[in-house]
């Protein structure tokens, strides 16, 4: 939490974060411009382009653009103030809503035009349900809108498929179709390039997270209230205890732990003597229950916790399963976070366990024919790759000691 507040707090010190280091944007200077429903367009020295004169209900700008840059990365597009206290739209609410950024690119001399490929994009701010991805997924009837936030400048970045750009320069004719209706259009915007290393990241609105901390402390403690509320007279908590005996109170009682609450809490001392009066059977329960017993910090446990460790180390197969049945992703990465925090405690682990693991996670990855290209983890070896797969996965990436790539949380 206190990490959490200095990040809240040192964001807040500018109007906009800074650019992630090493990305450098150069302004792609206008060399024509136009509004394809009467709108007049005029190029500003800044390279900015302000939008006057008839006020359409609908537009798309197009852009035409010359550049010397190679191996171009990224595009920015900046949605600027036209002046001071004026809001970013043309719109009655200032808003804008860009429905889709598109463009062609071709060489200075042959003139050979080829369709520039958007595939990631990242906001300063996204409006709910009018993320900055919208406008780029080839429809005509979604968009990036930014409201509240449409009296501050906001900036997408977005992502090219690979790396373009003519040394003997290129030219760039961008659209930005703005469809939504209501003259959501652009008053002022600019648009500029980067040849720096992927990914290129659109810098974050700190405003978005005023008071976050506070409401933050707030749900924690309600969260404790809660969960000593809800604990029984023996010390458990319910939750499927009839397969995982230990499971839901050793999870319960880590929760309260790491919320702060005193391992001399009564409500603490009661789980612990009920998982004292019995023995987790499956990885999940028996991996939480490590956690708890070394988030309580107390010698007298560690003979308990040794047998859990050998416990767990002991129905390895590669990956773990529950432990009867097929290996699977989720309980491999429960089993290897309950190893990864005893080892850390100083309980012994061994390297071939975690080669067995890592080998074991790294065949639960999706095949894909791009180098580094986007490629999921599954819960399966050769099912699909989900979010929820992929993200286990990526939090557990660490090294052992040894050198030898393991599954591990946090690193």
């Amino acid at each position: 939490m206190r990490i959490l507040l200095a990040a809240v707090t040192l964001l807040s010190a500018s109007v906009l974060a800074q650019e992630p280091a090493g990305v450098g944007w150069t302004t792609l200077e206008p060399q024509a411009v136009g509004s394809a429903c009467g709108a007049k367009l005029t190029v500003l020295s800044d390279g900015s382009i302000v939008a006057s004169g008839a006020n359409p209900a609908k537009d798309t700008y197009t852009v035409e653009v010359e550049t010397n840059l190679v191996g171009i990365t990224a595009i920015r597009l900046e949605a600027l103030v036209p002046a001071k206290g004026k809001p970013l739209g043309r719109s009655r609410s200032g808003n804008i809503v860009v429905s889709e950024v598109s463009a062609t690119y071709s060489s200075r001399i042959t003139r050979d035009t080829r369709k520039l490929v958007l595939r990631y994009a990242t906001a300063s701010f996204n409006q709910d349900h009018h993320a900055v991805t919208r406008a780029i997924d080839g429809a005509a009837n979604t968009g990036w809108a930014v409201s509240p936030r449409q009296k501050k400048p906001q900036i997408a970045v977005f992502e090219t498929l690979e790396p373009f750009g003519f040394r003997n320069g290129t030219k760039i004719v961008f659209e930005i179709a703005q469809l939504f209706g209501d003259q959501h259009t652009m008053a002022r915007f600019r648009l500029s390039a980067t040849t720096a290393a992927k990914p290129p990241l659109a810098p974050v609105d700190p405003t978005r997270w005023h008071g976050l901390q506070t409401k933050v402390n707030n749900a924690i403690a309600r969260g404790v209230d809660f969960l000593v509320r809800q604990q029984r007279l023996d010390g458990s908590w319910a939750g499927h205890q009839d397969t995982y005996r230990n499971g839901q109170t050793a999870l319960s009682l880590y929760a309260l732990l790491k919320s702060g609450v005193s391992s001399k809490h009564q409500s603490v001392r009661r789980a612990v003597a009920f998982l004292r009066s019995g023995t987790p059977r499956r990885t999940y329960e028996t991996a939480c229950q490590i956690l708890a017993l070394l988030a309580l910090d107390d010698r007298s446990h560690e003979e308990w916790i040794q047998e859990l460790v050998d416990r767990l180390a002991g129905w390895e197969k590669g990956g773990y399963s529950y432990p009867k049945g097929a290996i699977d992703l989720s309980n491999t990465q429960y089993g290897a976070l309950g190893l990864w925090a005893a080892s850390k405690h100083g309980y012994k682990v061994s390297d071939k366990l975690w080669s067995h693991i890592a080998d074991r996670t790294l065949r639960h990855q999706e095949q894909t024919r791009e180098a580094y290209g986007p490629a999921g983890f599954g819960y399966r070896i050769g099912s699909n790759a989900t979010g929820s797969m992929t993200a286990i996965r990526r939090s557990g990436a660490m090294r052992s000691t040894s050198g030898i790539t393991a599954m591990a949380p946090g690193t």
